[in-house]
């Protein structure tokens, strides 16, 4: 909370309106990259332990899968929607997280 509230004095009203238009963007995209998965994993994990590596190497190529699209389609979803001219290329710099 001391962080915002830092923050947003620092960048004033148009660049913490920026900021708050990034966030909410890569908060979609992070939702469409796990779509659940995790949920399902952590479930399979506790019914078939003995399947445990597979099903955590699926998980990883599901979520790698569904990052590189997600991090390809903010910037355009940024631009579609008319964002300030801003927002696309910090999106291209916030959303490399998506691909970690």
């Amino acid at each position: 909370f001391g962080w915002q509230v830092a923050l947003a004095r620092q960048l004033g009203a148009a660049e913490y309106g920026v900021y708050g238009s990034i966030t909410a963007l890569m908060g979609i995209a992070a939702g469409v990259v796990d779509l659940g998965i995790q949920t399902i994993l952590v479930r399979d994990v506790a019914r078939m332990p003995d399947l445990r590596g597979r099903l955590m190497s699926a998980a990883l190529l599901a979520h790698a899968g569904l990052a590189g699209p997600a991090y390809l389609a903010l910037p355009i979803v940024a631009m579609a929607a008319g964002y300030d001219a801003r927002v696309p290329s910090l999106l291209w710099l916030a959303g490399s997280s998506l691909l970690i």
